[in-house]
C-alpha cells in the first residue's frame, strides 16, 4: 500500500516576511506603499489583512499571495 503524502505550503508571517529580507516592518511598509503603523497593527494582529495589502506584500518580496499569513487575534 502506497503511503498518501500530504503537501503544506508553509505560511509566512509579516515578521518573517520582513526578517528574510533583512528589514523592519517600517522599512517592509515603506517598500510596499503601506502606512508602517497599518502594516504594525496586522503584524500585532489588531486588523486584519485586506487582499491589496497582501497583493502589495506579495509584489515587494516575490512570496506568493497565498503564502502569507494572515494573522489576526480573536475576542474569547
Amino acid at each position: 500500500m502506497a503511503k498518501k503524502k500530504k503537501l503544506r505550503k508553509k505560511l509566512r508571517s509579516l515578521r518573517s516576511l520582513a526578517a528574510d529580507g533583512h528589514e523592519s516592518i517600517a522599512s517592509l511598509a515603506e517598500r510596499a506603499g503601506i502606512k508602517p503603523d497599518h502594516l504594525y497593527a496586522i503584524s500585532c494582529g489588531r486588523v486584519r489583512m485586506k487582499a491589496d495589502d497582501i497583493m502589495k506584500i506579495s509584489n515587494v518580496t516575490g512570496v506568493p499571495e497565498e503564502e502569507i499569513q494572515v494573522e489576526y487575534k480573536t475576542s474569547t
